[in-house]
């Protein structure tokens, strides 16, 4: 019932890193925790309702399609206007969000497949995260033709997972492991061995906590934030004191690659809990009227996700800025843009994700799979 929640809070989480400026890597630990619950819940849904063969997988992929395109293409759209309004702007805030006549790039935009590529992140990025959908719609793919179904194949791809966290430990920056499909993996495999070893993770997690209770979950989210946000207010006041972000670099780890993927046990943790809670009117925090509150922030957090850094580029521009990049922003324009984001992602769940929501509850209809537990609702990406 705290899916949604969890979800919400994820996104503010890359809001927060994106348009505030953060010292750490508040928004790589927020889009792992999205990697990993999708890496559950597309490997929970193959296996159950989208399971009867052909039919259900070519369902599956026009379901996912309707879920990401429609409300991705119109968040775009106000991305595009706000780099066509304030281009200056746009590339002073994020170098990647510009105005192309390149086919090809422009075709990326619109498709997303191919916003990450061996080389890392496409150099343009109108909407500068898609390159994250871009290895969630793989993922997608891959999970439900191999990685996800069956336990076999599971198990093999953690390992593999846990000797690509290894090597890049070992041998790679932060961002090179990061804008990556394979230094990545171990997210979304992490996600899929909850679904298929539930019981283990069962035995590991009820050690600590109690599974189900909605004390859990909170306290799953609180650790998760203490261990992401630990580094933010130290680096604050560094910065306040001195005006140098060398100096934070010099105190603090920052962008560890051991802070990323220490991130996995926290998130992992967070999202057993949050799935476990059910509904239950016999306590305001099971009670149906949170879980429908709950419900609805998950439905915010995906356009929240893809429309902060155009909103930025549009307040910026409206207000007379000219932009800039963490620190070099003026402040007060992120704080007029955060919730101006938040009211027009409420705007564009209730005029296109929940029409097409419906159809797509029809598109599910189709399937003849095992029908998965109603409790726990299906996949939405950010």
């Amino acid at each position: 019932m705290y899916q949604g929640l969890y979800r919400f809070i994820l996104a503010s989480m890359v809001v927060y890193a994106h348009l505030l400026p953060n010292v750490a890597d508040v928004g790589k630990a927020a889009v792992a925790g999205f990697f990993m619950l999708s890496g559950f819940l597309v490997t929970r849904i193959v296996n159950g309702r989208y399971s009867d063969g052909l039919r259900g997988f070519g369902i599956f992929v026009l379901n996912r399609a309707l879920r990401i395109y429609p409300t991705f293409w119109v968040c775009l759209a106000f991305a595009f206007a706000a780099i066509a309004l304030f281009p200056t702007v746009a590339a002073n805030t994020n170098p990647r969000m510009v105005l192309t006549s390149d086919i090809g790039e422009i075709a990326k935009q619109i498709l997303i497949f191919g916003q990450l590529g061996p080389e890392g992140r496409a150099p343009v990025g109108w909407i500068s995260v898609g390159w994250s959908l871009s290895v969630e719609l793989v993922y997608y793919l891959l999970i439900a033709t191999v990685l996800g179904r069956s336990k076999i194949a599971t198990a093999l791809w953690l390992v593999f997972g846990i000797g690509t966290m290894t090597y890049a430990i070992g041998n790679l920056g932060l961002d090179e492991a990061y804008f990556s499909y394979l230094y990545i993996t171990l997210v979304f495999a992490i996600g899929a061995a909850l679904h298929h070893f539930g019981e283990w993770f069962d035995k590991v997690f009820s050690l600590i906590a109690t599974k189900g209770s909605p004390k859990t979950a909170i306290a799953a989210i609180a650790l998760l934030l203490a261990y992401v946000f630990w580094q933010e207010p130290i680096g604050i006041y560094i910065y306040l004191e001195t005006r140098s972000m060398d100096e934070i670099a010099r105190v603090l780890p920052l962008d560890s690659i051991w802070i990323f993927y220490g991130t996995l046990p926290f998130a992992a943790f967070a999202m057993w809990a949050t799935l476990a809670v059910r509904v239950d009117d016999s306590s305001v925090l099971t009670g149906s009227k949170l879980a429908r509150v709950s419900d609805y922030l998950g439905e915010l957090s995906y356009p929240v996700f893809l429309l902060h850094f155009a909103m930025l580029i549009m307040v910026t521009g409206l207000l007379g800025g000219t932009g800039g990049q963490g620190p070099e922003r003026v402040l007060w324009h992120s704080l007029v843009a955060i919730p101006l984001v938040y009211i027009l992602a409420m705007l564009v769940v209730r005029f296109v994700e929940q029409p097409v929501q419906r159809l797509r509850d029809k598109v599910r209809d189709l399937t003849h799979g095992k029908v998965a537990d109603p409790r726990i609702k299906d996949v939405q990406v950010p």
